[in-house]
């Protein structure tokens, strides 16, 4: 264990050191060294006490000893963690999560959960978890936050840009529908349904509701007058 933790020093001082005379070499701060600089945090999982996470998002097994239900021992040396990738966002980046065995019992975890709930305080008991700057990948401890469901969502439309279909349009968005938005347009132009739509951040049912007076027809009513 003391081997460990001193090997885990040298490499905090490695991080550390390249971190500084980056800058100087490349003239700017590269993909792997964040700036501000984030130091290094280690902590063992609870309920996995053969792995370790970081606060920069990387899970290791220790060097450890198992044994197996049959009574056979293997011995296992330290190893960083592949990461898998499940789901994608309309960027095509990647939410990382890794696979912890213990006592026979394999678990799947997404790794930004993980930084969360290791490195993150959560008094308000928050069950959602936003990455700041919109990219899954980037799983260091600043770039995470706990949030509510809402938090999460207003997130995902100002940052990723989600279409919100539920999205209650003001008068204003129901006027420039009405005056700018043509029933069987669908091809570039002015007019375009589909472009109306991104630009109000609505699904393209919506904007045709509107022209079909099927939704809003008491705002329609008022603002025609």
């Amino acid at each position: 264990m003391l081997t460990i933790l001193v090997i885990w020093v040298l490499i905090d001082k490695l991080i550390e050191f390249f971190a500084f005379i980056e800058p100087f070499i490349f003239g700017k701060i590269s993909f792997f060294y964040p700036a501000p600089l984030v130091k290094l945090h280690i902590r063992f999982l609870n309920e996995f006490e053969n792995y370790e996470i970081s606060n920069l998002g990387n899970v290791k097994r220790v060097e450890c000893t198992i044994t197996y239900s049959n009574g056979m021992k293997c011995k296992y040396k330290e190893k960083l963690l592949k990461f898998e990738f499940n789901r994608k966002n309309k960027r095509n980046q990647f939410y990382k999560r890794v696979t912890l065995s213990q006592n026979n019992i394999q678990r799947r975890f997404q790794v930004h959960r993980l930084v969360a709930e290791y490195f993150i305080p959560n008094p308000l008991n928050k069950k959602f978890i936003n990455h700041i700057d919109g990219n899954p990948e980037n799983n260091i401890v600043e770039n995470l936050e706990w949030c509510t469901s809402s938090e999460n969502e207003k997130h995902s439309y100002e940052v990723l840009g989600k279409i919100n279909n539920n999205r209650k349009l003001s008068d204003n968005d129901v006027l420039f529908i009405l005056k700018n938005a043509v029933k069987g347009n669908y091809i570039k132009g002015s007019g375009n349904i589909d472009e109306i739509a991104e630009k109000l951040k609505v699904c393209k049912k919506v904007v045709l509701n509107v022209l079909n007076k099927k939704h809003y027809v008491s705002e329609i009513k008022r603002l025609s007058n």
